[in-house]
């Protein structure tokens, strides 16, 4: 199977050198001089990780629960004391609110080893 191929004819030992040894010319790393070289390691970390550790550095941080849940229930004062706020929109903050207190609830209690697996039941 190796000598012969249909579509190209039948192939020679130099075909399989020529192969094997076309990507011998072409240069697959870089050839660094010695200034480069310095320059490389001497040279702090490069732009791109400042700019990715900038960019984290501008999201906010995620509220505590408490903070969340106090802010809930001013929104909902104001909501209630509102004349131009309607049922529904204190429905919204009253399910918000009680959303945010249960979570807090949850992250207050311990939790067990097996809550940090999830376990199928069938």
């Amino acid at each position: 199977m190796l000598n012969t191929r249909q579509a190209l004819g039948p192939l020679t030992e130099e075909d399989i050198k020529t192969w094997l040894t076309v990507d011998d010319k072409e240069q697959t790393s870089a050839v660094l001089t010695d200034e480069q070289i310095i320059q490389t390691v001497t040279e702090p970390e490069s732009t791109k990780e400042e700019e990715e550790q900038e960019e984290e550095e501008d999201e906010e941080p995620i509220p505590a629960m408490a903070e969340v849940v106090r802010c809930i229930q001013v929104g909902l004062r104001w909501v209630e004391k509102s004349a131009k706020s309607t049922p529904a929109e204190v429905m919204h903050f009253r399910n918000a609110l009680y959303r945010a207190r249960s979570e807090a609830r949850s992250s207050l209690k311990q939790k067990e080893l097996t809550d940090f697996f999830n376990f199928e039941r069938q």
